[in-house]
Order: structure tokens, then C-alpha cells, then sequence
């Protein structure tokens, strides 16, 4: 039966470019995590156990030498996995801060602007500086949130009202 052949040999080929298709996308993705001329936990164990598989059996390798690698190796690891945590934990913060801006957003407030100056009135935005300070707009003002002495859902009138002179009698008696 030719026809069974052939299906067979086409079924062949089908898995055999599916198998294909496979690795090219498992070596994309493996291309993708690596850093061009970085070392990874994977490429030194593999070549690691190259060099124990390899080696000479009358010259073994140091115990010692065998053991700064691992550990070097290791420290590696812990370091990699720091900086992942400590990365995340920045964008925490930065994230919480802008988060407890956003409770000012429509507020009236009262505060110092960046240059010193006495600033009141509705917060319009809320925006997270470069060095990773919350700012409150008013207006064409901004306020750092650090320097904001008062927050209110309606208009803060100005705690520096005009003093009040008693009146001066002029009368002469």
C-alpha cells in the first residue's frame, strides 16, 4: 500500500517541522533571558561539569579549587537575586508614594512651593519627580508633599488674615 507510505512519510515530515519549530522558539526564548557576554548559573555549571567530565584522571582536580568555584558561583547567585529583590522593592515605593499623593488630588491644601513661597488652593495633579518626590500641582505651582501643613476637602482661607487695629478714640474731652 503506497498511500500508507506515503501519509506515513508526510506525517514524518509534519512532526519533524513541528520538532523543528519547537526549538527554534525554545532557543528564542532561551536567546531572549541572556545577556550577550554574560555568564550565567547555567553556562558555568555546564561548562564546570565539561571540565570534571574531561579531566585528566592522574591529575584531578584541587578539592580547594573545586570548592572557590562553587562558592563563587553561589555568591554570584545570591548577588543576582539581591539586585532582582532590591528592584522590586524600588518600585514598591515608588508606586506607595505616588499612591499617597493621590489621596491629595482634588483637596485644597495649604504649603511651601519649591522656592519658599506660600501656596493655597486645589490640587490639580499629582506627578512623581525624577528623584522620586511627589508633587502636588496647584495651578502653575508645585508643591513638594513633604511641605504640605494642611489639607482640606473645601477652600483653606488664609491663615494670615489682616490685623485688626482697635479703634482709636480721637475724641478730646
Amino acid at each position: 500500500m503506497p498511500g500508507v507510505e506515503m501519509n506515513a512519510t508526510n506525517t514524518n515530515h509534519m512532526q519533524a517541522s513541528q520538532t523543528q519549530a519547537q526549538n527554534k522558539t525554545a532557543a528564542t526564548k532561551a536567546g531572549d533571558q541572556k545577556t550577550p557576554g554574560v555568564m550565567g548559573k547555567d553556562d558555568f555549571l555546564k561548562l564546570f561539569l565539561t571540565s570534571l567530565q574531561y579531566q585528566d584522571p592522574f591529575n584531578a582536580m584541587d578539592m580547594d579549587q573545586m570548592m572557590n568555584q562553587m562558592s563563587q558561583m553561589s555568591l554570584m547567585e545570591q548577588v543576582q537575586n539581591m539586585t532582582k529583590a532590591v528592584d522590586a522593592l524600588k518600585e514598591t515605593v515608588n508606586t506607595t508614594a505616588l499612591d499617597g499623593g493621590m489621596k491629595f488630588l482634588g483637596k485644597h491644601i495649604t504649603g511651601a512651593s519649591t522656592d519658599g513661597a506660600k501656596i493655597s488652593g486645589k490640587v490639580d495633579a499629582v506627578r512623581l519627580a525624577s528623584n522620586n518626590e511627589v508633587q502636588l500641582v496647584v495651578g502653575d505651582k508645585i508643591v513638594l508633599m513633604k511641605f504640605v501643613t494642611s489639607v482640606s476637602d473645601q477652600a483653606i482661607e488664609s491663615a494670615e488674615k489682616p490685623e485688626q487695629k482697635p479703634a482709636v478714640n480721637t475724641e478730646v474731652k
